[in-house]
């Protein structure tokens, strides 16, 4: 997948945003469970600039930086020493995480100058570049910045960036360009979670990223997510790559709104979404708008997915010049209350309907989706759904070598 600059990224984000200027103030049967301002004309504009919080800071006493002898972080005055504003080399280092962590209220790692994400004369190297390994441990984290946009735990991991085997939990509130891990990925997120209530003021609002410019693998979120437009449960805006990933809070939205990812013009594949999807218009139980993208053997399992005016389906709600393929949808998902009629084609904005005791089985996803439980997903009897192998809180352990395969496909 080509990857985009930073300004073209914003200008994408920009364009997309766009039709929210256009909507109709929504009636009064659209009721989200958090207040959301209605679009205005134009959007005001967006405040990248990140207020300065002087958060103690301590040295990691053990390790060395490098990826053989990873920064040993075990407190939160370890974590805020990596983000400090004022060292930007620490933003290169290795670092592995010993313990679960509350991190310091309003914490964000990689600070990165207004300039960088809206233009793309930026320093050289912009963004988180080292390696995080979670070491499947938790960051709990409390974020407040309603008036900034581009704010998660990083505020932007760069091209050579890496997040690995991390939990992220707690709460998440910004302007535009917001996620429960990330608002910007361009680098690796790869075996990592997100169980954080993420709210947005504007655009590019996901559950996991605001808007993904890299690879994504191996990764869920699972909390509520809320915004005005380009929402999705696990991603805002896709731009490159997704797979082997899934949402399963709900997505509540007003402009192009999915339980998966708001807007794909990337690639999507053996992912699903469970939570219920409600918005004004271009509502998709996987995704809202997919244009030139790709969507691939994935699932919609939510049980209502409401429109109150506009474009809306089981698997994306609208979109052009896109290929989709072996996708399925549950026979129960409701769109405005109605069941949809007639069993749906894999390749169409609903997908190929499938009955709740189909979905049921693991029979179902390994042979009808094609799905790997021997290596990537394990079956959990419990939910009667899949689950990723490895991923933070699971109870069996990653057998599947993920750089390998990568290096098998290339």
């Amino acid at each position: 997948m080509v990857k985009y600059n930073r300004l073209v990224m914003l200008l994408l984000a920009l364009v997309l945003a766009a039709s929210l200027t256009a909507c109709t103030q929504p009636n009064e049967s659209f009721n989200p469970t958090r207040e959301i301002p209605p679009p205005e004309d134009p959007l005001p504009p967006m405040d990248f600039s990140m207020p300065f919080f002087d958060f103690p800071t301590i040295q990691p006493s053990a390790g060395s930086g490098t990826a053989s002898d990873p920064w040993q972080i075990s407190t939160p005055e370890h974590l805020a020493w990596i983000g400090n504003p004022g060292y930007p080399e620490r933003l290169t280092g290795h670092y592995l995480l010993m313990n679960d962590i509350t991190a310091p209220n309003n914490l964000v790692i990689a600070h990165v100058e207004a300039e960088v994400l809206q233009n793309d004369i930026a320093r050289a190297g912009a963004g988180f570049l080292g390696s995080l390994d979670g070491n499947n441990h938790t960051i709990t984290v409390n974020i407040y910045l309603p008036s900034i946009a581009g704010v998660g735990l990083f505020r932007l991991i760069g091209a050579s960036g890496r997040v690995s085997n991390l939990s992220v939990v707690g709460q998440v509130d910004g302007h535009s360009v917001v996620g429960g891990l990330a608002a910007a990925n361009e680098g690796e997120i790869i075996s990592s979670t997100a169980n954080v209530e993420v709210t947005g003021q504007y655009f590019d609002i996901g559950g996991l990223i605001g808007i993904n410019n890299g690879f994504v693998q191996g990764s869920s979120a699972m909390g509520t997510v809320r915004g005005l437009g380009l929402v999705g449960g696990l991603i805002g805006l896709n731009i490159d790559t997704v797979e082997y990933s899934y949402a399963t809070g709900n997505v509540d939205g007003l402009n192009v709104v999915g339980g998966l990812i708001g807007v794909c013009v990337g690639a999507v594949q053996n992912s699903f979404a469970t939570g219920n999807v409600s918005g004004l218009q271009n509502i998709g139980g996987l995704v809202g708008a997919f244009d030139y993208g790709t969507v691939s053997s994935s699932v919609a399992l939510g049980a209502v997915i409401e429109s109150t005016d506009g474009a809306i389906g089981r698997i994306w709600g609208t979109g052009e010049n896109n290929f989709a393929v072996n996708n399925h949808a549950s026979a129960a998902t409701l769109i405005n209350g109605q069941p949809i009629t007639g069993d749906g084609t894999h390749d169409n904005q609903h997908g190929q309907t499938a009955t709740p005791e189909e979905l049921a089985t693991e029979t179902f996803w390994r042979e009808t989706m094609g799905w790997d439980f021997d290596e990537i997903w394990i079956w959990d009897s419990e939910r009667s759904l899949p689950t990723l192998r490895g991923l933070p809180g699971a109870e069996i352990p990653l057998t599947y070598d993920y750089d390998a395969y990568n290096d098998e496909e290339a």
